[in-house]
């Protein structure tokens, strides 16, 4: 669930020249000096960006991809262990004191349809300002975000390996983000830590902050078909059908008009009245499959089955 943090861990006494040692684990790191003696170093460690000055210590990035080398598997709560584990070995320094400034959470969510399909019927969100971008969504205010978009785009354009289990698949990414201190405390109730990230409270909180911010945005009110099912002229004269049922008031309204149309004896042959309605219930079916409605429904299925899983 856990994806991308930010670690500030702060130190003072730099004068055994532990700042040149410290960098020395990162890959790509340059030296940089400002007035009054101040000197900062900036470098890579796998994936994470590692900036180090006197002040201390701060460490960004993805932690599935310092572990995985990916974040298309997502970590569980006993991987946070295992992260800080591997980034005190790297660093040489013991980071678990250190304290979460960011902290994003979220599902990769395996769809029947291109997530571009779903991405379309999400409205605005009170409180956020909604940004479109080529593969996807965010909704963003200064305190947390939330963001909805195409992983396996994203992934490639990254230059990301994509694994077996994902390949050929529809996956879409639904994160939130608490982008500092205050927003972590108040969602989290209380200060994160990387010693207390996998703590269970924290884990019983997450799915259910990530939760109220998915079904917090707006959905559109006009919803139509999805017309690329519409593979021969049986399927369109179906969908005409079904248009005339939803008419009518939908499938309980037709099923008494057949009712009706029985009292009257409209049909010569009484079984042409269960045959109508076994076809009006099986158009209805299919209505539903092709309804746009129903896109979002499996979306917000998904969404709780992966809160059920993390839980």
């Amino acid at each position: 669930m856990v994806d991308s943090i930010n670690i500030w861990y702060p130190f003072w006494d730099s004068s055994d020249g532990s700042l040149e040692k410290l960098s020395s684990s990162l890959k790509d790191w340059s030296k940089i000096e400002k007035g009054n003696d101040f000197v900062s170093y900036r470098g890579r460690l796998d994936n994470l960006q590692v900036s180090i000055s006197g002040r201390g210590i701060r460490v960004v990035g993805s932690v599935p991809k310092f572990l995985f080398g990916n974040n298309l598997f997502e970590i569980q709560q006993g991987d946070v262990k295992l992260f800080a584990e591997k980034l005190n070995d790297a660093l040489g320094i013991d980071m678990r004191k250190g304290k979460l400034t960011r902290l994003d959470f979220g599902n990769n969510l395996i769809c029947k349809y291109p997530p571009s399909m779903y991405l379309e019927h999400f409205a605005d969100a009170r409180y956020f300002t909604k940004k479109k971008y080529t593969s996807g969504i965010s909704y963003l205010n200064k305190n947390r975000h939330f963001a909805l978009y195409d992983k396996i785009v994203e992934a490639k354009k990254g230059g990301q390996f994509i694994p077996a289990p994902f390949e050929h698949k529809n996956v879409l990414r639904s994160e939130a983000r608490l982008m500092n201190s205050a927003s972590i405390l108040k969602y989290m109730k209380k200060e994160l830590y990387l010693e207390n990230l996998a703590d269970d409270t924290v884990w019983e909180y997450m799915p259910k902050v990530y939760q109220s911010f998915y079904f917090h945005i707006n959905r559109k009110k006009e919803m139509g078909y999805d017309l690329s099912q519409i593979t021969q002229p049986k399927d369109y004269y179906d969908l005409l059908m079904i248009q005339a049922i939803q008419s009518k008031g939908g499938l309980e309204a037709a099923l008494k008009e057949i009712d009706n149309l029985k009292k009257q004896n409209s049909f010569s042959d009484k079984r042409c009245y269960a045959r109508a309605k076994k076809k009006i219930r099986t158009l209805y079916e299919i209505g539903t499959d092709l309804s746009d409605k129903s896109i979002l429904e499996e979306l917000d299925a998904k969404v709780k089955a992966a809160f059920q899983k993390s839980g």
